[in-house]
């Protein structure tokens, strides 16, 4: 019975979210003049670097369009600060050995989606660092066609915010096989997640997409978590 009460009330926010972009739309770019999105070439920059201190493997976007060349050097700083953090931990390690060492291990790639108005790119990475597992993470960047950074509050209308957060959320507590109101960790997590904390999403041709970092809302079992809501009012 409670199912069938979620499922209802999932359908009747995702109705309400639907009302609200179809009345109020979702602000678009003035000018589409002059945007390069696709890069000129499909050259991938393959990596599969290993050393006694670390491993990191993925796949770099490539760094002739504006939208690739952001979300390439944001891949490419948090490749040097993990070799910084595998460096330093392998030199602790020698003066101290307790344990056997393991080397650090970075795999790290990119999706990128692109609609006639706006470009997403999403990083996914998984860290292990020591211990018994890794960590996956995941980050996004989002451009429309004037060159400029799209954030949610762009994107949503004020009215529209509240019905679109519930949305998630009641995704959330379906993902993790919790109910609304009880106690725990991640259940709390999610009750806290407001609007403003939705910084991670992108784009597709059929839906607005927000991404979780592993122990964001849910733990490790379920790894990065991405939650669904369909696109409405995006299309031009």
């Amino acid at each position: 019975m409670k199912a069938l009460i979620s499922f209802i009330a999932l359908i009747l926010l995702l109705g309400a979210l639907v009302l609200f972009w179809g009345e109020y739309g979702v602000q678009q770019p003035d000018s589409q003049e002059d945007a390069v999105f696709v890069p000129s070439s499909t050259e991938e920059t393959l990596i599969d670097e290993k050393t006694t201190a670390y491993e990191v493997t993925g796949k770099l976007p490539p760094s002739d369009a504006f939208a690739s060349a952001a979300a390439r050097a944001e891949m490419e700083s948090q490749i040097t600060v993990f070799i910084e953090d595998a460096e330093a931990e392998l030199r602790t390690h020698e003066t101290d050995p307790r344990y056997p060492w393991r080397p650090y291990v970075l795999d790290i790639t990119y999706e990128m989606y692109e609609t006639d108005v706006y470009v997403s790119y999403v990083i996914n990475a998984y860290y292990y660092t020591g211990g018994a597992n890794g960590t996956q993470t995941i980050n996004t960047f989002v451009f429309d066609k004037n060159r400029e950074a799209v954030s949610l509050t762009y994107l949503v209308p004020e009215s529209a915010r509240a019905a679109l957060l519930a949305a998630i959320h009641t995704k959330l507590y379906e993902i993790n096989g919790i109910e609304p109101g009880e106690e725990g960790v991640f259940a709390s997590a999610i009750a806290e997640l407001r609007f403003d904390d939705l910084d991670t999403f992108y784009i597709t041709n059929d839906s607005l997409v927000f991404g979780f970092s592993e122990y964001h809302v849910g733990p490790g079992a379920l790894g990065a978590i991405r939650v669904e809501i369909p696109r409405v009012a995006l299309a031009q």
